[in-house]
């Protein structure tokens, strides 16, 4: 079994990176708060149906995670750290699902993510070590 990923909402932009995905063996997250990020660009500006968005997550076995108390307790610690939590809320929700395994986190905006250190990492990157 590989490593869990974490995905960032922003990597949907990527067909053929998540056509890809299907091949990694490993479990592929999209923490809740991504998840209602995606819907309200698809079904709100692409027209699609919540059936459909969870067929397409599915074939790509990618796995909804709920916003639970741990990912709370490190959003908050985080936002602390950071001193940004108000302008970068759900950024650090996001990553507090990589945060607290720790797994990495697939994003184009590592910047936003500086926080992670190591752990946030490019779709390239992934491509180029995970060989998917």
């Amino acid at each position: 079994m590989r490593d869990p990923i974490v995905l960032d909402t922003c990597v949907f932009d990527d067909r053929d990176f998540i056509r890809r995905l299907r091949g990694y063996r490993g479990k592929k997250v999209l923490p809740a708060v991504a998840f209602c990020e995606l819907l309200v660009y698809l079904m709100g500006k692409r027209g699609r149906t919540l059936e459909q968005v969870k067929r397409y997550l599915k074939a790509a076995d990618i796995t909804v995670e709920p916003f639970r108390f741990g990912e709370a307790v490190k959003a908050a610690e985080i936002g602390i750290m950071t001193g940004d939590f108000k302008e970068n809320a759900r950024d650090i929700m996001i990553a507090s699902h990589a945060a607290i395994a720790p797994w990495k986190l697939i994003t184009f905006n590592k910047k936003d993510f500086s926080f992670l250190g190591d752990r946030v990492i490019s779709p390239q990157e992934f491509r180029d070590v995970s060989g998917v």
